[in-house]
């Protein structure tokens, strides 16, 4: 097997350089396309994930007929679920920032 030989073979089958930039324009709409149907999701679900969770957390602590194991277990996975809901804005900070073509880091 000769790598270089397949390499060129590839390279020689490929379109010339104006349809490949077409080809990447392509590509960067559809990344685009999915960046910004990322963020609207993830906007439209962060404040119920916030919400829903504390609230399952805020019955489990306070009823004291709802500690139970399998429900103290519940309230355990909303936490988990709860930190996630929290740094979602700043997913969705980054997210926006890459989109409008700045980096999200400062230097």
């Amino acid at each position: 097997m000769n790598v270089t030989k397949d390499s060129q073979a590839l390279n020689s089958s490929k379109a010339s350089w104006c349809h490949r930039s077409i080809i990447d324009d392509e590509y960067i709409a559809v990344d685009y396309f999915f960046a910004v149907l990322s963020i609207a999701l993830n906007v439209l679900t962060c404040p119920p994930i916030i919400l829903l969770n504390t609230l399952i957390i805020i019955a489990v602590k306070k009823k004291p007929s709802l500690q139970t194991t399998h429900n103290i277990l519940l309230a355990c996975l909303a936490a988990t679920d709860l930190t996630v809901g929290i740094a979602q804005p700043a997913f969705i900070a980054k997210d926006v920032l890459l989109t409008i073509g700045r980096s999200p880091f400062i230097y």
